[in-house]
């Protein structure tokens, strides 16, 4: 049990990602969870920054500029929960982010959007979904995640554990594959 529970989400593009989606759910979760953005574009950030001054404010929202690629493996290490907020219509449909292998080889507990394309790679092995759009949801995954210290860690070393599907090595074996 800690003090302060950290939620990440990391990535280069906030627009159309479930970003606001995300923010919004720390509406319904006390204190002492707080939500680190890493990356994003400038004028999203100050757009944010505008919009949510006052979490901020509470040291409840900390935006990072975007980082070095080995900056944002220590970053989402140091974090709590790994959250893929998609929304849907749109991306969740058709996605598989970067970020979410590096979430699974982290070995995170990660929460995802409920669609498609993360059930694909995800499942309740290695994830818990919400409800597309649902920003309550969300926050009780969220919840639910940080009193369940041995839920999230099962998760998160079932994710580790099935990132080795997915090494560049493992992705270009399997396209060899198809030339056969």
């Amino acid at each position: 049990k800690k003090d302060k529970i950290e939620i990440i989400y990391a990535g280069l593009n906030f627009k159309n990602r479930g970003v606001e989606m995300l923010v919004r759910a720390m509406d319904f979760l006390p204190a002492a969870f707080y939500l680190r953005l890493v990356g994003g574009q400038h004028q999203q950030r100050e757009d944010l920054k505008k919009k949510y001054h006052d979490l901020i404010k509470q040291g409840r929202l900390i935006m990072e500029e975007p980082v070095p690629h080995l900056k944002v493996k220590e970053l989402i290490a140091a974090a709590d929960i790994a959250v893929l907020p998609t929304p849907s219509p749109g991306f969740a449909n058709f996605t598989s982010p970067l970020k979410l292998f590096e979430y699974m080889a982290a070995g995170m507990p990660i929460i995802a959007s409920d669609s498609q394309s993360f059930r694909e790679i995800l499942s309740p092995e290695n994830a818990l979904f919400f409800k597309e759009n649902d920003s309550e949801d969300l926050a009780k995954k969220i919840k639910y995640l940080s009193e369940n210290e041995k839920i999230a860690q099962k998760i998160g070393r079932n994710a580790f554990f099935e990132s080795k599907k997915y090494t560049y090595k493992k992705r270009a074996e399997a396209i060899l594959e198809l030339f056969k």
